[in-house]
C-alpha cells in the first residue's frame, strides 16, 4: 500500500464511533453511527477497520472516547481512501483525514499526538494510554 499520510502513524488499536454526515449538509447520503476499530492514528487523521463501506469523499463525524475527557473528542473528517480488506473483523480499511483541527477538540488531538510522538522512553503501553479504551467501558 502506498503511503497516503503526511505525518507519522502511531499504531493505536482502540475503538471510535463514526457517523456519516447527512445529505442536506454535505451532498451525500447520511448514515447511522457505527463502532469501528482504529488501526493507527496520525496528526491529521486515522485508519479504521469498517464492516460497512464508507464511500471516498464522505464527510464523517468521529467521536473518540477518552478516559481523560468524559465527553470524548468530536472531530470532523473526510474519507480519503477505502481498501477492501476482508477479515473476520472487517471488510474495509478506511482512511479518514480530519479538517477541523482548529477547534478545541482538534487542538487537543494534535497536542496529544505531538506529545506522544516526542516521548521516547517506556514501552508502548506506557506511551499511548490516552486513546485506549478501558476494558468493559463499551457495551
Amino acid at each position: 500500500m502506498d503511503e497516503r499520510r503526511h505525518s507519522t502513524r502511531l499504531e493505536e488499536p482502540s475503538y471510535i464511533f463514526v457517523t456519516r454526515m447527512p445529505e442536506e449538509h454535505f451532498g451525500s447520503e447520511g448514515g447511522g453511527t457505527n463502532f469501528h476499530k482504529t488501526l493507527d492514528v496520525s496528526r491529521n487523521g486515522l485508519r479504521i477497520q469498517a464492516k460497512r463501506h464508507l464511500p471516498p469523499d464522505s464527510l464523517v463525524k468521529v467521536l473518540v472516547p477518552r478516559h481523560d475527557v468524559p465527553e470524548g473528542l468530536t472531530l470532523l473528517g473526510v474519507v480519503r481512501w477505502v481498501d477492501q480488506h476482508p477479515t473476520q473483523e472487517a471488510k474495509f480499511n478506511v482512511g479518514i483525514e480530519f479538517f477541523d483541527l482548529e477547534n478545541p477538540d482538534g487542538q487537543f488531538w494534535v497536542t496529544d499526538y505531538e506529545a506522544r510522538m516526542s516521548r521516547t522512553n517506556g514501552d508502548e503501553e506506557d506511551r499511548y494510554p490516552t486513546l485506549r479504551m478501558q476494558e468493559g467501558s463499551v457495551s
